[in-house]
């Protein structure tokens, strides 16, 4: 029996670092995509609010109800671009669990072993049972592309989690994203949403 602590494996082996450094810089493009996108709502709101002081409740209407459709749309467009990260992770992890596959199988074979167990549901195991340094060796002596074809160096791991996870890139946040523009009916005395500017003084349309 050998055990492999799979979560070292990936994070420690230059394989799995490359694909961890891939994952990395992919979140990051999309954390600064996002906050691009919320410094340039942010300003949109802020002249949306400027018109709103001239304008008649039912015209102001009609730019707010536009601008909380196109701030939905892009909320539900970089969600998906955050969700295409971790399929792309969870198929990295996949493809290196594949390709790892047959060096456990040579490794069982040359210390003969027909028993390969996780380290995480291992209660004991004397420690000459844990080959995971001796199989990222193997990993990095046959598995790790050379550098010309585009893999990055090796980075630190990523602490260790129970099934594959990615970097989080931040959602779009901030001003009022969660909190829809509106338009005073006309008439109203109430005060307006938290965070607006006063809308006109009531009189009707």
């Amino acid at each position: 029996m050998i055990v492999i602590d799979q979560e070292r494996l990936f994070n420690e082996s230059r394989y799995g670092q490359a694909i961890l450094a891939e994952i990395r810089a992919l979140s990051q493009k999309l954390a600064a995509e996002n906050r691009r996108i919320e410094q340039e709502l942010e300003a949109e709101e802020k002249a949306l609010a400027e018109k709103r002081k001239r304008m008649e409740p039912g015209e102001f209407r009609v730019l707010a109800e536009d601008f909380n459709t196109r701030v939905e749309k892009i909320r539900k467009e970089q969600a998906a671009k955050e969700q295409a990260i971790l399929g792309r992770l969870n198929e990295r992890r996949l493809k290196f669990f594949s390709d790892v596959g047959r060096l456990v199988l040579r490794l069982t074979k040359e210390v003969g072993a027909d028993i390969v167990l996780d380290k995480r549901v291992t209660i004991y195991a004397v420690p000459a049972a844990d080959m995971t340094d001796r199989l990222i060796a193997l990993v990095d002596r046959e598995l790790v592309p050379p550098p010309e074809e585009g893999h990055t160096a090796p980075v630190p791991p990523l602490p260790p989690a129970p099934g594959p996870a990615a970097p989080q890139a931040p959602a779009l946040g901030g001003f009022s994203l969660g909190t829809p523009l509106s338009a005073p009916d006309a008439g109203s005395t109430a005060p307006p949403p938290r965070n607006a500017p006063p809308g006109p003084p009531s009189g009707g349309d």
